[in-house]
């Protein structure tokens, strides 16, 4: 039974690695190519992802309360299991593949969806919800070494971000997962004060370049 569930899980990963490795192979982009959101939707003022009162309580917890969000790292078991996270979106035949993929073997995986993409390509985002997996915060958009921002910048992006994927799915992530990034304490702390639980950090990367 055991070589049974392992071997489910290999063939998952392995099935769901070789459609990105097909679909880097076809084109020369990851992504699709969008044109960047304009300036009006990224206002906190102005957009209907208005998170300017969010942003606002999010400041003033930080100067009364400092409190760090939870990374979640691991998993301490005897049991073979695997947590499979998806960082940014593809196109949406790619998207879709690794939904019906997923399907195939009744698994569940956590899709980390920048707001700016997600505001984009609400249609992709829609099918992941359809197809019941889980949806959390992947910042604005994906950049990397966010340690280096200033905590304002911080809760602006964590806060926007946020309300984009709420307007979406009804709901503001409570998981946060930054790319390449170090998670300082201040980073945690406004995590927490932006309404994040939880932050993951991956043990295990898998892209076009590890194979």
């Amino acid at each position: 039974m055991k070589e049974k569930r392992l071997a489910k899980i290999i063939g998952i990963t392995l099935g769901i690695v070789l459609i990105f490795l097909i679909y880097l192979i076809i084109s020369p982009y990851f992504l699709s190519k969008k044109e960047t959101l304009s300036n009006d939707i990224l206002d906190i003022n102005g957009s209907k992802y208005n998170a300017a009162k969010k942003i606002e309580l999010a400041l003033e917890e930080l100067k009364s309360r400092r409190q760090e969000a939870s990374i979640i790292k691991g998993v301490d078991t005897t049991e073979k299991v695997v947590a499979i996270t998806f960082d940014d979106l593809a196109d949406y035949k790619s998207m879709e593949s690794i939904l019906e993929l997923l399907d195939l073997y009744s698994a569940k995986a956590t899709f980390f969806i920048p707001g700016i993409k997600g505001a984009e390509d609400p249609s992709i985002v829609e099918r992941i919800l359809d197809k019941k997996q889980e949806i959390g915060n992947y910042t604005l958009s994906g950049i990397r070494q966010m340690e280096l921002l200033s905590e304002k910048e911080l809760v602006r992006d964590f806060c926007l971000s946020g309300a984009i994927l709420k307007e979406m799915i009804g709901k503001e992530p409570t998981i946060l997962k930054c790319s390449g990034t170090k998670y300082t304490k201040e980073l945690l702390e406004v995590a927490d004060a932006c309404g994040i639980e939880n932050v993951i950090e991956s043990t295990h990367l898998f892209n076009y370049q590890s194979f």
